[in-house]
């Protein structure tokens, strides 16, 4: 009764293993969807993988999908910060201009949410990385940028393995 934030938090707490998934309780994920994603974030020795996704009307069975916007694989957390986190957060003056010129700024921008990626439970351990109790809205978003912070290598899985129910 506490919350999104405070049930992560509880399941952070008691998780064991390596990586930690985020799965909406509404959602559907392809059924190699873990194994996938394990097994890139081995080969990559990543911190974080990102998988594409779509969004599913139940009621209509429409689906709108939401490939990846570029690739994501960083190397370094400078890269990350730089060049990876603003895809989440901000706009450069670059995107300002093409939106000047008829652009969306959306074009570019990834949805901050920690369903659509893995993360490695030793660097939330290790780095003291929480969810905010006290916020309602894009708690994920702020737990994605205090985790990329933190994060020295990202990779991708592109196939369409996470299904958002709206």
């Amino acid at each position: 009764g506490k919350g999104v934030s405070a049930a992560r938090n509880m399941g952070l707490d008691a998780a064991r293993g390596e990586f930690v998934f985020f799965l909406d309780a509404d959602d559907i994920v392809e059924p190699d969807m873990y194994p996938k994603v394990v097994e890139a974030m081995r080969r990559d020795c990543a911190d974080y993988c990102r998988v594409a996704h779509d969004e599913v009307f139940p009621l209509t069975g429409q689906r709108y999908l939401f490939p990846l916007k570029a690739d994501y694989r960083f190397p370094s957390n400078e890269d990350i910060v730089s060049k990876y986190i603003p895809c989440y957060f901000g706009y450069s003056f670059a995107n300002v201009r093409e939106w000047y010129s008829g652009t969306p700024l959306f074009a570019r921008r990834e949805m901050g949410t920690v369903w659509s990626g893995a993360f490695r439970l030793d660097v939330i351990r290790n780095n003291g990385i929480r969810f905010d109790e006290t916020i309602e809205i894009n708690e994920d978003a702020m737990f994605l940028c205090e985790y990329l912070l933190r994060s020295n290598n990202t990779t991708v899985v592109e196939d369409v393995l996470y299904h958002y129910m709206l």
